[in-house]
C-alpha cells in the first residue's frame, strides 16, 4: 500500500526556481540549487489541545511529534527517533554544560558524552564533533 506524501514533507525553494524535493534531500543539500532556502510546501497544523499536550514532555519526544510531520517517508519512525536522540547527545553543548538525553546519567567520567563517543568509536562508528562534521559524515553515506 502506497503512503500519501503530505505537502509538509515536500519542500520548495523560497526563490521558486528549484525542483521540489523531500526532507532527506533538504537535510543534505542545505540551500536549494537556485540559492533559495527550502521551506515546506505546506505547514502542518497543530490544534491548541495538541500544543498544550507538549507541556511537561521530553524535548526529544516533542521534536519527534513535530518533525515526523515534515519527514514523510524519508525516515522510518524508529530512524527519526534515533536521529533526534543522537542530536541531543551533548557533543556540542557549551563548555561546562551537558545536554542530557533519553534519561542518560551524566556523572564524572561515567556516562559522559565523551565516554559515549569513545565507546562508539571503539565499535567502529565514525562520530561527528560538530553539526557540520556530522552532516559531512552523513553525506559520505550516499
Amino acid at each position: 500500500m502506497e503512503r500519501k506524501v503530505s505537502d509538509a514533507s515536500r519542500f520548495i525553494s523560497t526563490r521558486g526556481n528549484a525542483p521540489e524535493t523531500g526532507f532527506a534531500e533538504v537535510l543534505l543539500a542545505g540551500l536549494a540549487p537556485d540559492g533559495g532556502l527550502y521551506m515546506p510546501a505546506a505547514w502542518p497544523q497543530f490544534s491548541a489541545q495538541q500544543i498544550a499536550g507538549f507541556k511537561g514532555r521530553r524535548y526529544q519526544d516533542v521534536a519527534f511529534e513535530i518533525l515526523s510531520r515534515f519527514a514523510g517517508d524519508s525516515f522510518t519512525p524508529a530512524e527519526l527517533k534515533e536521529d533526534i536522540e543522537a542530536a541531543y547527545a551533548g557533543f556540542t553543548a557549551p563548555e561546562g554544560k551537558t545536554m542530557g538525553h533519553a534519561g542518560a546519567i551524566i556523572s564524572g567520567s561515567s556516562g559522559t558524552a565523551q565516554a559515549k563517543k569513545e565507546a562508539l568509536e571503539k565499535a567502529g562508528v565514525r562520530v561527528g564533533k560538530t553539526p557540520s562534521e556530522t552532516a559531512a559524515l552523513v553525506r559520505g553515506l550516499f
